[in-house]
């Protein structure tokens, strides 16, 4: 996956349809980055110091440019907070850009960027996962498949679908031609819980 910078592999488990997994985003050792485009290919004249400083869950880094055209720069984070722990999900990344000019003051370009952490550990046979094992990371709302996949459903939509009932409430005493039957197309009279 070039965009990523990941190296993923998957091995057939023989006699069966279960496949071993490697993805290295799950190694020890994978930095998360971001990549910065900081001053244009053309600058104006009085531009002389680019600052850049990023925070992330406590950890601060500040670097300072002299004014070239066309400045890039790759942050890699270790995906560790400020105490050295690792922090799972995602993590917000804010990033200040401060372009300082002769005679004037300081001019701040503040934004923020959705970073990876750590992925909760699946089966880890040897850093290899099974495809058919996902884990859900609650805290998050992040579904992490074995294939090495994520799913983020924190930031998906919300959506209701009716598992049962027609949304009308059935009398006390029911014959049993308005009871039996499928449970979706029946009237129900007073749910309390649903177990799936």
């Amino acid at each position: 996956l070039a965009e990523s910078q990941v190296v993923q592999e998957s091995l057939e488990i023989p006699g069966s349809d279960i496949h071993l997994m490697y993805h290295s985003s799950r190694a020890k050792g994978y930095y998360s980055t971001i990549q910065l485009q900081l001053t244009p290919e053309v600058l104006p004249e009085s531009l002389v110091r680019v600052h850049l400083v990023i925070s992330i869950e406590g950890v601060q880094e500040e670097r300072v440019f002299e004014a070239d055209p066309n400045i890039k720069y790759t942050y890699a984070w270790d995906r560790l907070n400020i105490y050295r722990q690792r922090v799972y999900g995602v993590t917000t990344a804010t990033i200040k850009v401060g372009y300082e000019y002769k005679k004037c003051s300081m001019v701040w370009h503040v934004q923020t960027a959705k970073v990876a952490g750590h992925d909760m550990v699946l089966s880890d046979i040897g850093g290899w996962n099974l495809d058919v094992q996902h884990k859900y990371n609650f805290h998050e709302g992040i579904l992490q498949k074995g294939d090495g996949t994520n799913i983020y459903l924190k930031y998906k939509p919300l959506v209701v679908t009716t598992l049962m009932g027609d949304g009308q409430q059935r009398q006390l005493e029911c014959p049993d031609s308005e009871c039996n039957g499928p449970a979706i197309k029946k009237s129900l009279l007073a749910p309390k819980s649903l177990t799936v």
